[in-house]
C-alpha cells in the first residue's frame, strides 16, 4: 500500500519537531540555578515571565555546580530569547572560570538592555546557557522573558510580514478560485493553498507571543502550522478548478470573451487555392516556313531550322547573298 504524500509531509515535520525539542534540552556537566534581577530563573514561567525594559541594567546571578568527574572551565554565559525557534534577543559575556568536580561557584554580572527597543516585544521562550572555551555547551536553565521593546521592534515587524504574506496569498488564491482559474489538477490546487495555510499558521503562532497570549514551544507552533496547512490544502483540493463548469457568460464579460477566443483558435484554417498547371504544348507542331522580307536575297545552302518552342518563330539560314544577275 502506497503512503499518501500528505502523510509523508506530516511525518517529516513531526520528526523535525521532535529532534528540535531534544536539542533544546541538552544537559551538560553543570547544574545551573540563579536569579535575574529579583526573580528566580526557575520561577519565570509563561504565567509569570521576567520583564525586561529598555535602558535597564539587570543583575544576572548564577550558581554553578560541577556534577561531573572532571574539572570544567566556563568560558561564556549567554541569555537568549526565541520566537518560532529563531533568536530575537541575545546577551552574552565572558566568565573564564574553572570549577572542580563537586565544587559550587557563584557567578554574577550586569546586563544592560539599552538596545531592547530594536529587538523584542512580547513573550519569548529563552534560556541561560553556559559554554566552555571551545564553545561546547555545559548546561542551561530555561526561562520565559517578557520584552518591552515597543511596537517597532524586529519581532513585531517579523509578525506583520508573516501576516501580510498570509493575507496576500489567501486573497490571491480565493480570487483565482472565484474566477475558475486555478489549476485543473486537484493536487496542484491543494499545493497552492498549502503555502497560504502554512503562512497563516506561522502568523498565528508568532502573534501568540507578540500579543502576550502564550509563548509556544517547538511542538506547539509546528502543530499549528501543520494543521493550518492541511486545512488549506483540503480547501484547494476540494474547491473547483478550471475544468469545472463556469458560470453563465455575461455579454461582454470574461466568459464571453473567452468563448470568442476559443472559437477563433479552434476555427479551421482556409484551404489553399488550387494551382493551375500550364497547358501542354502540342507535340505535332511541324516546321513553319516564313516569307522573307524584300532585300538582298539569300541562297540557302542548307536546311531551314525553325524552333517551335520559342514565343516568336525564328529562322536561321546558312548561305551567301546572291549576285544581282542571279
Amino acid at each position: 500500500m502506497r503512503m499518501p504524500m500528505w502523510l509523508k509531509l506530516v511525518l517529516i515535520v513531526a520528526a523535525v519537531s521532535v529532534a528540535g525539542c531534544a536539542s533544546r534540552h541538552e544537559s551538560g556537566p553543570l547544574e545551573v540555578t540563579g536569579r535575574l534581577g529579583d526573580r528566580k530563573l526557575t520561577s519565570a514561567t509563561a504565567e509569570s515571565p521576567v520583564e525586561l525594559r529598555p535602558a535597564q541594567v539587570t543583575t544576572l546571578e548564577l550558581s554553578l555546580i560541577n556534577v561531573g568527574a572532571e574539572p570544567v572551565t566556563v568560558g561564556h554565559v549567554r541569555l537568549e530569547g526565541e520566537l518560532l525557534d529563531l533568536i530575537f534577543l541575545t546577551y552574552d559575556t565572558g566568565v573564564h572560570t574553572t570549577i572542580a568536580p563537586g565544587q559550587e561557584k557563584l557567578v554574577r554580572f550586569d546586563i544592560d538592555f539599552f538596545d531592547l527597543n530594536g529587538q523584542a516585544h512580547g513573550l519569548l521562550r529563552g534560556k541561560v546557557s553556559l559554554y566552555g572555551d571551545d564553545r561546547a555547551p555545559l548546561g542551561a536553565v530555561p526561562v520565559v522573558l517578557d520584552g518591552r521593546g515597543g511596537p517597532w521592534a524586529t519581532m513585531v515587524t517579523f509578525n506583520l510580514v508573516l501576516l501580510a504574506v498570509a493575507a496576500a496569498s489567501f486573497g490571491w488564491n480565493l480570487y483565482r478560485l472565484s474566477q475558475r482559474r486555478l489549476p485543473a489538477h486537484r493536487f496542484a490546487r491543494g499545493l497552492r493553498f498549502l503555502h497560504s495555510g502554512a503562512a497563516a499558521g506561522l502568523s498565528v503562532s508568532a502573534a501568540s507571543s507578540t500579543l502576550r497570549i502564550w509563548p509556544l514551544e517547538t511542538t506547539g507552533w509546528v502543530s499549528i502550522t501543520v494543521v493550518s496547512a492541511l486545512f488549506a490544502f483540503a480547501m484547494g483540493y476540494l474547491g473547483p478548478g478550471s475544468d469545472d463548469t463556469e458560470p453563465a457568460a455575461v455579454p461582454g464579460g470574461r466568459s464571453a470573451r473567452r468563448e470568442e477566443v476559443i472559437d477563433l483558435v479552434t476555427a479551421p484554417a482556409p484551404l489553399p487555392a488550387p494551382s493551375v498547371a500550364p497547358a501542354p504544348v502540342p507535340a505535332d507542331i511541324g516546321p513553319t516556313i516564313v516569307p522573307l522580307p524584300a532585300g538582298p536575297a539569300l541562297v540557302p545552302t542548307g536546311p531551314v531550322i525553325v524552333s517551335a518552342t520559342e514565343p516568336e518563330p525564328s529562322v536561321r539560314l546558312e548561305g551567301q547573298p546572291a549576285s544581282p544577275g542571279a
